[in-house]
């Protein structure tokens, strides 16, 4: 019934948006081709922050986890095969969306709601693209804190092969052409641990990728299908019993199908897509209860984006989703609704929106949306962004409740300066963001409740990038967050409370290119210890021709001592070869 309602609800709102679009005032109005217009929320600035094909294979990384200290405001924590990733102090990781493709990679079983990064290789990626904040209108709950929208390559066939220490190796193929994909990887390490007073096996992880993709025009409709798995064993020591394995196990699949086409006298671009992914991971050695996890996410959902006139655009959503706990027999229904409106008029341009999501096991609510950006002199611009969103539990939480939880309700604001030249990019954020209603875990009775005390995170975030001359770029970032609660005390955790400061320098000319990246931390606070500690990974690369290219890289190039995560290992000095070629 409320699906019927929804479908009635989109149809009648269609209809009429053309109706109107077409005859207001009687008059003809000038009709622009949708298709010609790029999506007029996507942003190229300090909010957003995009790697493309050729910098990640400079960057030489193997995983996309590893390139999210890179990027300011993010870091990471590693707990065997999961990635705990955090943005401007968000205590979960939950609120970070993960998308590849188009589809969700956020685990409903998961403990912090998070996706398992280690999984993802970057061989066959096109381009990460990260979007900072306010992005729950159009992308929902989860995407609250940031999305990560990460693409496959669809139009080159690459083969690449490297070694390197920890016994690691790797091999990956991909066969793309316009109807048709197939890729498919394979990497493992014999060793992760380089932590000290440990047990002296050889501990490792293994993984394992491939995914098909079908492309076909029918009847003006672009359609897409495709389908996707990914799996990693790990075997891994932890401080808290260091003579005892632990082992893990994970796989991914997904099967997605995408159409596009264009409607209403070509002012609409209209896409159709669904998709399911199934999760299951197992801990041999784990808690009783916690020992098997499986779990799906299925999803319908529709976005039409508007060409109005030259001053107004719009983007218009409606989709379902259900969210599966498998071995628990818990489910999680969400319908949403959304708008949202950019106006632009001489220097000046608004942004809003609403986002409405309702289910069954939760009251609905309105999570609404607004930017304002004014255009200053010398190529600077001024924004001003706030939102609130109310994010309900994940499954796992709801699993392990206490007593019945809500939704959170997470309100956040954002002043920011940003000047953009063809050569530069220079920007300040100040953000604060205030949990009204969280939920908690409790260490006691390990279970989750709701908690009335209300938290606060606050910081800045300054941000450059500058072309020196053809053949040397750098750019840097200095995040500052702190947290406090409504007691006044300082919320001095891991992933609240720290500093954070990245330098890269980009040197390419025809043949050679020298990627440096520089990380240091100040007043990272894990468990037990306050740690301040700097990371620097270096890569070199040589073309040999137009197809081949030679990547020589080293992680952690000191051999620093330092932890993400208490009880979890870190790696030392690491090195990588590896060779890329395009046939």
């Amino acid at each position: 019934m409320k699906l019927k309602k929804l479908r009635i609800l989109l149809q009648s709102t269609i209809l009429s948006m053309a109706f109107f679009l077409t005859y207001t005032n009687g008059q003809s109005q000038v009709l622009v081709k949708a298709k010609k217009i790029q999506n007029p929320f996507s942003k190229t600035s300090v909010e957003t922050v995009t790697y493309n094909r050729d910098f990640l294979e400079r960057l030489n990384l193997e995983n996309i986890s590893d390139l999210l200290n890179t990027i300011p405001g993010f870091h990471y924590t590693s707990s065997g095969g999961f990635v705990e990733t955090r943005f401007r102090g968000f205590k979960e990781s939950r609120h970070i969306l993960i998308l590849i493709d188009g589809v969700s990679l956020n685990d409903p079983t998961a403990p912090g709601g998070q996706a398992l990064f280690s999984q993802i290789p970057l061989d066959q990626i096109e381009s990460v693209i990260v979007e900072k904040g306010h992005n729950s209108v159009s992308q929902g709950a989860n995407a609250v804190a940031a999305v990560i929208k990460i693409k496959t390559i669809k139009n080159k066939n690459i083969f690449q092969i490297g070694s390197g220490s920890y016994g690691s190796s790797k091999i990956s193929l991909g066969l793309n052409k316009p109807s048709f994909g197939l890729q498919a990887g394979f990497q493992k390490s014999n060793n992760i641990s380089s932590m000290k007073n440990n047990n002296e096996d050889q501990d490792g992880t293994m993984k394992k990728n491939g995914a098909l993709r079908f492309s076909s025009d029918i009847k003006k409709w672009k359609l897409e299908l495709k389908i996707r798995h990914d799996e990693i064993k790990e075997r891994y020591d932890q401080i808290f019993e260091p003579e005892k394995d632990y082992k893990s196990f994970s796989q991914t699949q997904i099967i997605s199908l995408k159409g596009e086409r264009e409607l209403f006298l070509n002012l609409m671009d209209l896409t159709l897509s669904a998709d399911q992914t199934n999760f299951k991971r197992s801990y041999p050695e784990g808690w009783p209860g916690y020992k098997n996890f499986e779990g799906s996410n299925t999803n319908f959902k529709g976005e039409a984006k508007l060409y109005l006139s030259k001053a107004h655009n719009g983007v218009f959503g409606f989709g379902t989703k259900k969210a599966a706990y498998t071995n628990k027999g818990l489910s999680l229904s969400m319908n949403h609704l959304f708008y949202q409106h950019k106006w632009t008029k001489n220097k000046v341009s608004l942004d809003m929106g609403g986002r409405y999501e309702n289910s069954p096991q939760f009251i609905g609510h309105l999570s609404p949306f607004l930017k304002l950006t004014y255009i200053l002199k010398e190529d600077w611009s001024l924004k001003l962004k706030g939102s609130r969103t109310y994010t309900p539990p994940s499954l796992n939480q709801i699993y392990a409740q206490k007593e019945p939880l809500s939704s959170e309700k997470i309100d956040q604001f954002t002043f920011g300066l940003e000047k953009y030249t063809p050569s530069s990019l220079y920007g300040a954020d100040l953000f604060y963001t205030r949990y009204r209603e969280t939920i908690g875990w409790e260490d006691e009775t390990r279970l989750y409740k709701m908690e009335a005390d209300q938290r606060d995170l606050f910081g800045t975030e300054w941000f450059f990038q500058k072309k020196v001359n053809p053949f040397l770029r750098v750019k840097g970032f200095l995040n500052i967050t702190r947290g406090i609660n409504a007691k006044g005390e300082t919320q001095d955790i891991q992933g609240i409370s720290r500093s954070h400061l990245g330098l890269t320098t980009d040197l390419k000319t025809q043949k050679w290119f020298w990627v440096n990246n520089i990380k240091t931390f100040r007043h990272y606070k894990t468990a037990t210890k306050t740690q301040n500690f700097s990371l620097i990974d270096t890569s070199l690369g040589h073309k040999l021709n137009e197809r081949t290219t030679l990547l020589f890289k080293i992680n952690n190039l000191f051999n620093e001592d330092y932890t993400l995560k208490e009880g979890y290992q870190t790696k030392g000095r690491h090195y990588f070869l590896k060779a890329s070629m395009l046939f």
